[in-house]
């Protein structure tokens, strides 16, 4: 067993800017981000991940569709999940179909 950093970006996007001039303001990702603390952080990806594989593929899969219902003006158009500063992996959706695995 060994242990990951990785990092998560979302790529968001709105027909307009809100109040503050921003797609979204950060303290709105917070529900995300406790949930990746609670589910992800210091456990084994093999026991928590619904899916077959810890790969970052299958990580931006997974945070992908658990990110989806956290926003409702905003537009989540996918997920990065960086795995070293040289390998990442992302999941985007570019025509509003759900993205699963084959």
């Amino acid at each position: 067993v060994h242990g990951h950093s990785y990092s998560v970006t979302l790529h968001l996007e709105s027909p307009m800017l809100n109040q503050h001039g921003f797609v979204v303001d950060y303290a709105d990702l917070d529900s995300f981000r406790h949930w990746l603390m609670k589910t992800v952080d210091h456990r084994n990806l093999n026991d928590v991940c619904p899916y077959p594989s810890t790969s970052a593929e299958c990580l931006a899969l997974w945070f992908y569709h658990e990110c989806r219902s956290l926003f409702h003006l905003v537009r989540l158009r996918g997920v990065t999940v960086k795995e070293t500063e040289s390998t990442t992996a992302s999941v985007f959706d570019d025509d509003d179909q759900d993205i699963v695995l084959p």
